[in-house]
């Protein structure tokens, strides 16, 4: 299958998993059975569907892995068997735990194909860690609507059985994190919060002031935190390893799919990467401070529940102000997204569907057919009427307008008491 072939399957892919949401989240049956049978249908349908996806496509079709996972993952796996030490030995983007974590995979199975069954099986136990703490928040009505769009999301489909993202490891331990900060853990929340970052990635750490403002008891939340944390780089500190590496490294790269690209795109010019970063810094501080003002005079589920859904707004805020974002992110808080679909009304949960294959297609579009061109050659071959610029630019007006939509629907749901009722369905 070649790069262009690829691109129409994830497209064709998006479609028919969108249209299948769409019915299964409209039709009265996912209401007929009884509680544990439901949870029953749902939690088993969703490793099965996956495992069918994935030994379609590398079994059956014999695709061979791509992305990350042949990029990034698997040849870091197997510097740390070889005993490097990252950071020191070798570039990484992740957390200082990441390749140990896929290496120790490796040893099991010695194939990229591991990595993806791994985040299959990591993606098995969100989806009861998600309905578990919806369960305490929300009605039974809404979260079968928020599970059965779950199931047949392209972005899970596409990101995480097909792709292998470790994104999906964020996702359950931001999840398991707020799980135990409602159990009244928070030594274990923060400590959670803070593995997520050691495992994979620092950007769970844009989450840590709402838990923490969520929290009855911030100083034990922090303290797991951080413990877990200077435990956790401690020994590459200690090693020589420059552990602030993925920030440095990362810290001028630019992405498509996100406001400063089309801007820059439509004006022709690179604008200072301060500025953006700036931008960025601004839109979350301002996400942090109205849920701290919302959550001010409410407790217990009125507050879990408007910070379930600060943490898509939070999402949504990284992927349209920041100069380098993935629409991968998205699975960081994909269920809590489905339930603010699913609650708002059936418009919205039609317009979602579609613009899920937006979010889908634009990266593919940007590797494989635009050579990862930059804002301002794109705005070069757009000004010289190259349709593909022209239709480029134009996904990438659908996908921003999707991030900033989105994230408008989750500040009106964050005060968290009821949903609004102009956000009622319709």
């Amino acid at each position: 299958m070649t790069a262009e072939q690829s691109l129409y399957a994830r497209i064709a892919l998006s479609v028919a998993a969108s249209v299948a949401g769409v019915l299964l989240a409209t039709s009265h049956r996912i209401h007929e059975p009884s509680s544990p049978r439901f949870r029953l249908i749902i939690f088993t349908a969703l490793p099965f569907s996956r495992a069918l996806l994935y030994l379609f496509v590398f079994f059956v079709i014999r695709q061979p892995p791509r992305g990350d996972v042949i990029a990034f993952y698997f040849p870091e796996a197997k510097s740390i068997l070889s005993g490097l030490i990252p950071y020191r030995d070798f570039l990484s983007s992740y957390g200082p735990l990441n390749g140990y974590c896929n290496a120790a995979i490796l040893r099991v199975w010695f194939s990229p194909l591991a990595l993806i069954m791994f985040a299959i099986i990591v993606e098995s136990f969100l989806l009861p860690m998600w309905f578990s703490i919806g369960h305490r928040l929300f009605e039974e009505r809404e979260l079968r609507i928020a599970s059965v769009l779950y199931l047949a999301s392209p972005l899970s489909l596409q990101f995480v059985t097909i792709d292998g993202t470790n994104s999906i490891c964020i996702a359950l331990l931001v999840a398991l994190a707020m799980f135990l900060l409602i159990q009244e853990r928070p030594l274990f929340s923060g400590g959670a919060l803070a593995f997520s970052i050691l495992t994979v990635k620092v950007l769970p750490l844009l989450y840590l002031p709402v838990y923490f403002v969520a929290s009855s008891k911030r100083f034990r939340l922090l303290l797991g935190f951080v413990t877990t944390i200077v435990l956790g780089y401690a020994f590459f500190v200690l090693k020589g390893a420059p552990v602030l590496q993925p920030l440095t490294r990362e810290g001028s790269m630019k992405t498509a799919g996100n406001l400063p690209y089309l801007v820059e795109a439509i004006v022709g010019f690179e604008v200072p990467a301060r500025i953006w970063d700036l931008l960025v810094l601004v839109a979350v501080i301002a996400v942090w401070f109205f849920f701290a003002v919302k959550a001010r005079h409410k407790s217990g589920p009125l507050t879990f529940r408007a910070l379930y859904a600060t943490m898509p707004a939070l999402t949504f805020a990284l992927l349209l102000f920041s100069k380098k974002s993935y629409p991968t992110y998205l699975m960081f808080v994909l269920f809590p997204v489905c339930l603010l679909v699913g609650v708002t009304g059936r418009r919205t949960l039609l317009s979602f569907a579609v613009l899920q294959t937006a979010v889908i297609a634009a990266p593919s579009v940007w590797f494989t057919l635009t050579g990862c061109v930059s804002a301002t050659l794109l705005h070069s071959e757009m000004v010289s009427g190259r349709p593909l610029a022209i239709c480029f630019v134009a996904l990438q007006i659908a996908v921003v307008a999707t991030y900033a939509w989105l994230l408008w629907i989750s500040l009106l749901w964050i005060p968290g008491s009821n949903t609004p009722t102009h956000l009622k369905w319709v």
